[in-house]
Parts: C-alpha cells; structure tokens; sequence
C-alpha cells in the first residue's frame, strides 16, 4: 500500500507543476534519453504521425508513472480474495487515478485537462497490470515448482 501512494503523490506532484517547470524537466529527460527518443520518433514517423520530441517525452512518462502503478495494484490487490476481479479493481482504481490527474492539470497555469491522456494513462496502467499479474503468476508456478 505505501508504494501506491508514493506513486500516486509522484504522478500528481508531477501534475501540479506548472508548464514551464515540467517544460525543463521533460528538456532533463530528453538529453538524458535523446538517442532513444530519437530511435522512437522515427519509428513514430515512419506510421505517418509526426510528433515532437518533448511532447513524446510527456506522453512517455504518463505512459510509465501509470504502468508502475497498475503494476502495484495488482501486487497489492494479488492476496484479494475476490479472484480475477482484482485485476479489475485495479484497472478502476487506476482509471480514477488517471482522472483526478487530468483534474489537477486544469487547476495548474499552463497546462490543460485531456481525455486523450487520461486514456493514455489507463492503456499504461492496463500494461503494468497484466505485466504485473504475469510476473505474479510465473512467481507463484516457480514457488510451486521448488
């Protein structure tokens, strides 16, 4: 439980930045990951869609920030007795997260509620948790094999 909530105070911290301040830190990231981004971009481009290197570096990091958290809810969420319906209370726990990210954003100057980017953050959270509820399932066939 306390790794779901210092992620959810990173993903809103994060949000309450303002514009400018989260415009240097995605500048940090991008000199930090530039020939991967530009691998990326490529890639991108290839498909007919043009996008620029800091907005890719934003999508990104809402992208990841969510699949960590779907990835916690379904560890934390894995001892549940309620079967396969934890990984949907993951999946919803994750949606409300997305939502009340994207609500802070409109309370911030120079930045803006998306419905794009909430769907973006659930389609990571959706990722971390299968990836989260696979590698809880190879864990347990390994425990069981010892």
């Amino acid at each position: 439980m306390t790794f779901v909530v210092i992620m959810l105070l990173f993903i809103w911290g994060n949000s309450l930045l303002p514009g400018s301040i989260s415009g240097q830190e995605s500048g940090w990231v991008m000199g930090l990951l530039e020939p991967a981004l530009r691998w990326l971009r490529e890639l991108i481009a290839r498909s007919g869609w043009e996008i620029s290197m800091e907005i890719l570096v934003r999508k990104l990091a809402h992208f990841c920030e969510f699949a960590l958290l779907g990835a916690l809810m379904a560890a934390l969420l894995e001892r549940s007795e309620r079967g396969k319906t934890r990984f949907l209370l993951a999946e919803l726990f994750c949606l409300g997260a997305a939502a009340v990210d994207e609500l802070i954003q409109r309370l911030v100057p120079d930045r803006g509620p998306s419905i794009k980017d909430v769907l973006l953050d659930f389609s990571g959270a959706t990722v971390g948790v299968i990836c989260g509820a696979a590698l809880l399932w190879l864990m347990a066939q390994y425990k069981k094999n010892e």
